[in-house]
């Protein structure tokens, strides 16, 4: 089990499954992987690892369980999924993250009743836990709450989290920053990821979340100067340090003039390859150099070969969709995005925003009501021109 959990933290979160494809792994590590996976937001490593257990016939009653809930959320047939999601064997899960996912989709559906009860559920397996609350609010926020109202839920799940967290009550920063963002405050969220990375400096969860809010505001100077003073600390983990980099290439080469910073960012790049290999430098790189036109065949295929180590994260599938639009490739530009917008509980508001506008330029209106459905509930404090359009 160790061996598992360390390849899982150590490779940027991809899964050596050598372990388990060799009979290795029991169905209790196996579980394990799985609950990692999910916990780092890795919702498509998790279906395939499943997927390919269930191919094998070595999937057990919970791994089952896990992978037709995973199965529900990445269909497109929204009504195959919330009939899944209604049946009895979804609803007597006494996991509280299953619970989460049926009340997703179901408030995706416009089942908010069912939606609340299964919130409800959800608290009562796992009280006071932060998940729960932040992803409460994110469907309330969708359904048309005003934010004074929100407010009143968001200092409730305050109280909650806060008895049930004990002395540990970084976690409920966390979803207390997330949870502001999602009623549009990002100075309260900003703060509260700020407060957290001054205890907690080698946590990497509190920067990318504060750099998200820097990018979707596009406060490009203030985004800059946080992953530049990142880079320049020995002291910070390793991971940390190469996350940085690797963003500061990609901020650098981004918009008008991008192109001229190229070099540099291959640069930072290779010097996060010195320190040891990594997947997501290798990818940055190749998606760095696919903008200039004389090495983009080249790193697009290279881009492609690393697919055989594992799936692409969801900002590599969006980049690498924009690099296809700007060559003309539209049909493999929306398949990049519906890889990447797979999961439902963490595609990004941007992500899907672009997808549903593909979707609806080439006729697709279902596929296009579906996805503006997910973007109003996934990210209901976004003001995007497409949802009308799509609509």
């Amino acid at each position: 089990m160790a061996r598992v959990r360390g390849q899982l933290a150590e490779r940027d979160g991809y899964l050596d499954e050598t372990a388990i494809d060799q009979g290795e792994a029991n169905e209790v590590i196996v579980l394990r992987t799985v609950q990692l996976l999910l916990d780092r937001q890795r919702f498509n490593q998790a279906l395939q690892l499943l997927g390919k257990l269930s191919e094998t016939g070595r999937l057990t009653p919970d791994l089952e369980s896990r992978y037709r809930m995973l199965e529900a959320v990445a269909t497109d047939d929204q009504g195959k999924a919330v009939q899944f999601m209604q049946s009895d064997f979804t609803k007597g899960s006494r996991n509280y993250q299953d619970q989460i996912l049926r009340a997703i989709v179901l408030a995706q559906n416009g089942q908010l009743q069912q939606s609340k009860e299964a919130f409800a559920v959800a608290r009562g397996l796992a009280p006071g836990q932060p998940e729960i609350y932040v992803n409460q609010v994110r469907v309330l926020k969708a359904s048309g709450m005003p934010n004074d109202q929100l407010m009143k839920e968001i200092q409730q799940a305050d109280k909650e989290m806060t008895k049930a967290a004990g002395a540990n009550t970084l976690p409920v920063q966390m979803a207390m920053g997330a949870m502001y963002d999602i009623i549009g405050d990002t100075k309260q969220a900003a703060n509260a990821y700020r407060s957290v990375m001054a205890v907690l400096p080698n946590d990497p969860e509190p920067p990318q979340r504060l750099l998200d809010i820097y990018l979707r505001e596009n406060n490009r100077n203030a985004a800059r100067q946080l992953v530049v003073e990142l880079a320049g600390k020995p002291t910070l983990r390793q991971e940390i340090v190469r996350w940085a980099r690797r963003m500061q290439a990609l901020i650098d080469t981004d918009g008008i003039g991008g192109y001229k910073a190229i070099p540099a960012a291959v640069a930072l790049l290779d010097q996060n390859l010195v320190d040891g290999p990594s997947l997501d430098d290798e990818r940055t790189k190749a998606l760095i150099q696919a903008r200039d036109p004389f090495q983009r065949r080249t790193a697009l295929r290279t881009l492609d070969e690393s697919r055989s180590r594992g799936p692409l994260k969801p900002d590599q599938c969006y980049r690498l969709a924009l690099i296809q639009l700007q060559a003309g490739l539209k049909d493999e530009a929306e398949a990049a995005l519906v890889e990447g917008t797979r999961n439902g509980l963490t595609a990004n508001a941007n992500h899907l925003a672009l997808l549903a506008s593909l979707q609806t330029e080439r006729g697709a209106d279902a596929l296009a009501k579906n996805t503006v459905n997910r973007l109003k509930v996934l990210a209901p404090n976004q003001n995007i021109s497409v949802l009308e359009e799509a609509r």
